[in-house]
């Protein structure tokens, strides 16, 4: 269910009609303030800052929507309109997941004064299982959730079994590849198995991230994250500690940070123990800090 700016509108509207103490709370999961295609990417799923400038003509001209100059076209109406509209403007808070997000919605002044980063609540609680001897990557696998370079780095270490589960465009690829193996798309007490098992899992992606809940997830089940260095991730790992960071598209990088930690039992089995050490937001004490942007309402 998408619900449009229309409903900042109303209530906008009843708050003046009304006279009533309502303030409105806004949580952002992606980028769809300041973007048109909502994730900061263009027509190959490559990081785009463009639209930034708050002018939306470039996901047209650059076909940003499903490689679709018609889609990319009302995509821009659409976000110039709600703009025009001043509706974001009602807004008295806008809950930002991340820095990272919170730093490209800052771009616009209309926008800055009102957000504040609250990160994402675990609902899980921490989940241990017995080592395995693979690497894990698991969620959507495709191009611009950097699938493809992990794919890259696994043929180069063919002494090293990969795990893939999830769903994706990646599939057939994987299947090609010797040492990877597809499993498939996992929930409940079988996906955390097979999180907690791994060795290690891998977040590569190539797009910008907000807040993924499979970096925060490994890292409750007990196994450490490679991720790469973009969106998000980076705020979501202590390198060195809980996980390693390599440059997003970068092959070479990855594999590197692969060996680096496989080859050391001892760093693993450090990595292992911070990571059930690492604290996230909970249930409760992500409503300690939303319930003051409530205010007296």
């Amino acid at each position: 269910v998408h619900l449009t700016p229309s409903v900042i509108l109303a209530s906008e509207a009843y708050r003046r009609r009304a006279g009533k103490p309502v303030r409105l709370v806004y949580t952002a999961h992606d980028f769809q303030l300041v973007c048109p295609s909502h994730g900061l990417f263009d027509r190959d799923g490559k990081p785009c800052e463009k639209c930034l400038d708050g002018l939306y003509r470039h996901c047209v001209a650059g076909k940003c929507v499903k490689g679709s100059r018609a889609k990319s076209l009302l995509a821009a109406a659409d976000a110039f309109h709600w703009r025009r509209s001043r509706a974001y403007d009602f807004l008295d808070a806008i809950v930002c997941p991340s820095a990272f997000l919170k730093e490209k919605l800052d771009t616009q002044k209309r926008l800055a004064a009102k957000t504040v980063v609250i990160r994402n609540f675990v609902g899980e609680q921490p989940f241990a299982a017995e080592k395995g001897d693979y690497v894990l990557e698991f969620g959507h696998l495709s191009r611009d959730k950097g699938t493809y370079t992990l794919l890259e780095a696994a043929r180069r270490m063919p002494e090293t079994r990969f795990v893939f589960a999830g769903f994706g465009e990646a599939e057939a690829a994987i299947r090609r590849t010797p040492n990877a193996d597809f499993v498939g798309f996992k929930t409940g007490r079988e996906l955390k198995e097979l999180i907690a098992g791994a060795r290690c899992t891998v977040y590569p992606s190539e797009c910008y991230e907000n807040c993924p809940y499979s970096v925060i997830e490994s890292q409750l089940f007990g196994t450490p994250v490679i991720g790469s260095r973009r969106g998000g991730i980076p705020e979501l790992l202590e390198e060195g500690k809980t996980g390693l960071l390599f440059e997003a598209g970068n092959a070479d990088d990855l594999e590197q940070k692969l060996r680096f930690l496989l080859s050391s039992p001892e760093t693993l089995a450090a990595f292992t123990a911070s990571c059930r050490e690492a604290r996230f937001e909970t249930t409760d004490s992500y409503l300690a800090k939303l319930t003051p942007l409530y205010g007296e309402a």
